[in-house]
């Protein structure tokens, strides 16, 4: 009997060894000692692009940059990919955390951990300038069977306007903010629903000044967006939030953004928190 408990209390604190390697968190260790971040984005100006110089640029990048270097990392590695692979692309490997403008949702929480915010927008609608029948919100949009509006493909938009009542005859679904404008232009789409910063964006990046952007009401006035990790691996994502904490709010962050065209209305300070 003895022998059977001793065998059973072994099996037991074997079985919590094996579970505490099991769920060891070494990213924060595997990033630091391999001197390399990897970062997933998609092209979304104002928060993630290729500028002139062909540095990848933007809100998200520009931020990673800094806690990067606040980490002591070496090298970033970026990776650009569609919008809507991105949480795929992250929880298979391929990078280590997203920074790409991502609003911070009940649905993607339940796959990935996200930062605390970094900032806080609206949607809006841009349209053509020549247009001036423009539904004042999705409410009004859901009511007219004729109008299209386009969405990024696994972006917050196409759900947010299909729970509003819009149907899925009504939306148009594009790969990317270039292809949403295109579908806008050519009269593929009578507007293409995005954050508002996005949208003002390209509105002043049109020389043609063929595009105007409207407030669209799609239920909550404002969206809160960050960095998205894998859930497990919580290491990297707290030491991440450490760094936010303090230089979030300040002048050079401000000075960041601002320069992309972020309101100072739209700017998280350190010290906002978001339940990952």
């Amino acid at each position: 009997m003895k022998a059977m408990l001793g065998l059973l209390v072994t099996l037991f604190l074997a079985g919590l060894g094996y579970s505490a390697i099991a769920e060891r968190d070494d990213s924060l260790e595997r990033v630091r000692d391999g001197g390399v971040l990897r970062i997933g984005y998609a092209v979304e100006a104002p928060y993630a692009f290729v500028d002139a110089q062909g540095e990848v640029s933007g809100e998200g990048p520009s931020i990673a940059r800094h806690v990067a270097a606040e980490l002591g990392v070496q090298r970033v590695v970026w990776v650009q990919t569609r919008f809507d692979q991105l949480i795929p692309e992250l929880e298979s490997g391929r990078f280590d955390v997203v920074a790409a403008g991502m609003f911070i949702t009940p649905e993607r929480k339940h796959r990935v951990a996200f930062s605390q915010p970094t900032f806080r927008v609206s949607p809006g609608l841009l349209v053509r300038a020549d247009r001036d029948e423009t539904p004042s919100d999705c409410r009004e949009a859901a009511t007219r069977s004729d109008l299209r509006i386009a969405v990024l493909e696994g972006a917050v938009e196409g759900s947010a306007l299909r729970t509003c009542g819009l149907s899925t005859a009504q939306l148009v679904l594009v790969p990317d903010a270039r292809a949403g404008f295109a579908a806008v232009a050519t009269g593929m789409a009578d507007g293409l629903a995005l954050s508002a910063p996005t949208l003002r964006w390209m509105a002043s990046a049109d020389l043609a000044s063929r595009m105007k952007v409207r407030p669209f009401p799609m239920g909550e006035p404002l969206s809160l967006g960050g960095f998205a990790f894998r859930a497990k691996d919580r290491a990297l994502r707290e030491a991440w939030n450490g760094i936010l904490g303090s230089w979030l709010g300040s002048p050079e962050h401000r000075r960041m953004v601002e320069a992309l065209g972020f309101s100072a209305e739209e700017v998280v300070v350190g010290g906002s928190k978001v339940t990952p």
